[in-house]
């Protein structure tokens, strides 16, 4: 029973593992898009409108256009990062970190739907 017990938290701890990192992953998608059309808008607003100087030095100056610029190539490192973050599922993997085969997956679902039918029960 102890068993049953450890492979159902496994399983409930690998869940919640592939919930958290697909969060993540969304949350980095969603700021690269906004980031990414942001970008867009700067830059569209920069070369069709007159240049708005955003900042001027003797050595630089930002206008909108060019932020727009470097804007839209900051949504590339939100993707990037994206792309680190999402959940892998791995079923045959050289170590046991976060990892189960497909034996174990169908294991805990069992388990999980015995534990489902004893709470109906009682």
């Amino acid at each position: 029973m102890e068993r049953e017990s450890v492979a159902l938290a496994e399983v409930n701890l690998f869940m919640m593992h592939l919930k958290q990192r697909a969060l993540i992953c969304y949350t980095l998608v969603t700021g690269g898009m906004i980031t990414l059309i942001a970008g867009i808008v700067m830059l569209c607003v920069g070369v069709t409108g007159d240049q708005v100087v955003w900042l001027e030095s003797p050595t630089i100056k930002i206008t909108a256009g060019g932020f727009g610029a470097i804007t839209m190539l900051a949504s590339l490192s939100w993707g990037y990062f994206a792309y680190r973050s999402r959940p892998e599922i791995r079923y045959m993997g050289s170590t046991r970190a976060m990892s189960l085969t497909r034996e174990e997956i169908e294991r805990g679902e069992r388990l999980r739907g015995k534990a489902k039918r004893k709470r109906i029960e009682e």
